[in-house]
C-alpha cells in the first residue's frame, strides 16, 4: 500500500513539474474585443486572427450577440498577429508579459471605421515605433540622388533627419523600457549619423545595418526587420550588380555563422525579393547562394526555392508550355513565340481575385502594343473548362488562350507561387523578365519593342 502511494505521489510530482515546465515555454494571452456600431449594421459576423510567422496557429472566431469576441493565443515568447474583420486588418503584438489585451472596432454605415488596441503598453510602443519608421522612409525618398556630397546644406539636412530618427528611438527606449519594442526593435532601428569621413549616401550604404544584431532571433518575430530591408533597398542601396551582391553578403555576415540566424536572414531576404518582385536582387541571391557550401544544409527550403527560381531568370530559355486552345487544338509556347517580336505569357485562374483585378491592364497593353509586335499567351490553370471559357467570353480576351492540363509542370518550371504569374519572352524563346509587378509591364514592353 505504501509502495503504491509512493508511486502515485511520484506520478503527481512528475506531472506537476511537466506542467510548470510547459508554462515556462508557452503561456496564453487573451485578446478581448468588441465591435461598436456607430451607424448601420455589422459588416460581418466572423473575425480572424492570422499569424505573421510560419508555424503559428490561425484562429477563426465569431461575434457574440453583443458584438464581443475573444481569442486565447498561446505565446512562447512573442507572436505578431493580424486581426482581420470586414475587409480591414490591424497588427497586434502578443508577448508573455501582457496576459490580457483589449481591442475595439468601430463601424460606420456597415463598414469598419477604426480599430484600436487597448490595455497594452507593448502595442502602444510598437505603434509609435512603426510611425517613426514610416516617417523615416518618407524622409529618405530621393536620398540616393537628392544631393551631391559636397553640398553643405544638403548634408546638414540629412544629418538632422538621422539625428531626429535616433532621438525618437531613444525616446521609446526610455519611455517603454520593459517592452520588447524598446529592448530589441528600437536599438535595431537606429541609423548612422553624418560625419566628416563619408558622404551621407556612402555612410548609409555601408552602415545602415550596424545596429542590427541578427543573431538575436527575436528580431525576426515581427515584420520590422523586413521594413528596414525595404527602406534600404528603395532609398539607399547601390543597385548595381556588385552593390546587390555586397548587400546580400553583408546581411549573411551579420548572422555571424549562426545556422539559425542564417536561415532567418535568408528567409527574410527571399520573401522580400519575391513578394515585391525584385528580380535583379533575386537573381543575385540565386547566384550567391549557389556558391555557398553551407546553404543546402542550413537553409534547405530557401536554397531549393532559389534553385527553382534561378531556372527562369532573365537570359534563361523559357520552359515549354503546352495546352489546348478554345477550338480544342493543341498549342505549344515554342511555336507561338516565333510569330511575334515579344510574348507576354500569363498564368492565371478564373477564381483568382488578383487575376480579375489585373485583367483590364493586360487587355489595355495588348490593344496598345499588339500591332507593334506584342503577343499575349494566357495560360489558364483552371481545371474546369466551362469556367475557363466563360471568363474568356465575359472579358473579351481575344489573344491566344490555352488551358493547361492538370498534370502540367508549369508550377515548378516557372516557379509559380501565386497568380497571375508573368514572363516576357523574346522571339528566340529567351526570358527577358519573369518577376514583375503588373504596373511595371508597360515600361518593360515599351523598352523591348523599341
Amino acid at each position: 500500500m505504501q509502495q503504491k502511494l509512493s508511486r502515485i505521489i511520484l506520478g503527481l510530482l512528475v506531472l506537476f513539474v511537466f506542467n510548470c515546465t510547459r508554462a515556462e515555454v508557452t503561456d496564453t494571452v487573451t485578446l478581448s474585443g468588441k465591435v461598436i456600431i456607430t451607424s448601420g449594421a455589422l459588416p460581418a459576423t466572423d473575425i480572424k486572427l492570422n499569424p505573421y510567422g510560419d508555424g503559428a496557429e490561425t484562429f477563426n472566431g465569431y461575434l457574440n450577440s453583443d458584438g464581443s469576441f475573444q481569442f486565447r493565443v498561446p505565446v512562447k515568447e512573442l507572436e505578431l498577429y493580424e486581426v482581420r474583420y470586414g475587409g480591414y486588418a490591424k497588427s497586434v503584438l502578443f508577448t508573455k508579459a501582457e496576459r490580457n489585451i483589449g481591442f475595439e472596432i468601430y463601424t460606420k454605415d456597415g463598414k469598419v471605421d477604426q480599430m484600436f488596441i487597448t490595455n497594452s503598453t507593448e502595442n502602444q510602443a510598437h505603434e509609435i515605433f512603426r510611425q517613426f519608421n514610416n516617417s523615416l522612409r518618407d524622409s529618405l525618398k530621393g536620398f540616393r540622388t537628392g544631393c551631391a556630397p559636397n553640398v553643405e546644406n544638403c548634408v546638414k539636412r540629412w544629418a538632422q533627419v538621422m539625428l531626429n530618427h535616433n532621438g525618437h528611438m531613444q525616446e521609446i527606449i526610455e519611455q517603454f523600457p520593459a517592452t520588447f519594442t524598446a529592448k530589441v526593435l528600437a536599438p535595431m532601428s537606429k541609423i548612422p549619423v553624418v560625419n566628416n569621413q563619408m558622404s551621407p549616401v556612402e555612410l548609409m550604404q555601408y552602415h545602415f545595418f550596424d545596429a542590427a544584431n541578427f543573431t538575436d532571433l527575436r528580431l525576426f518575430s515581427t515584420a520590422d526587420v523586413g521594413v528596414k530591408f525595404i527602406t534600404y533597398l528603395d532609398n539607399i542601396a547601390d543597385t548595381s550588380s556588385r552593390g546587390r551582391l555586397d548587400f546580400i553578403t553583408e546581411m549573411f555576415l551579420k548572422a555571424m555563422g549562426n545556422a539559425e540566424a542564417r536561415k532567418k536572414v535568408g528567409t527574410a531576404l527571399y520573401n522580400i525579393f519575391t513578394k515585391t518582385n525584385r528580380e535583379a536582387y533575386l537573381s543575385s541571391m540565386c547566384k550567391w547562394t549557389a556558391a555557398q557550401s553551407w546553404a543546402d544544409e542550413q537553409m534547405p527550403v530557401i536554397s531549393a526555392r532559389l534553385k527553382l527560381a534561378g531556372q527562369v531568370m532573365p537570359g534563361s530559355k523559357a520552359p515549354e508550355v503546352s495546352g489546348v486552345d478554345l477550338d480544342g487544338k493543341s498549342r505549344s509556347l515554342a511555336d507561338m513565340v516565333k510569330t511575334n517580336k515579344l510574348t507576354l505569357l500569363i498564368f492565371w485562374e478564373s477564381d483568382c481575385a488578383h487575376c480579375r483585378q489585373s485583367m483590364p491592364e493586360f487587355l489595355r497593353l495588348y490593344e496598345q502594343y499588339h500591332a507593334q509586335g506584342l503577343n499575349v499567351v494566357a495560360a489558364s490553370l483552371d481545371h474546369n473548362s466551362a469556367d475557363w471559357k466563360k471568363f474568356i467570353a465575359e472579358n473579351k480576351m481575344s489573344w491566344i488562350n490555352i488551358n493547361l492540363p492538370a498534370t502540367t509542370s508549369a508550377y515548378s518550371d516557372y516557379f509559380i507561387q501565386a497568380t497571375p504569374a508573368m514572363a516576357l519572352i523574346d522571339k528566340q524563346g529567351i526570358i527577358i523578365h519573369r518577376y514583375m509587378e503588373v504596373k511595371e509591364l508597360d515600361g518593360y514592353i515599351r523598352d523591348e519593342l523599341k
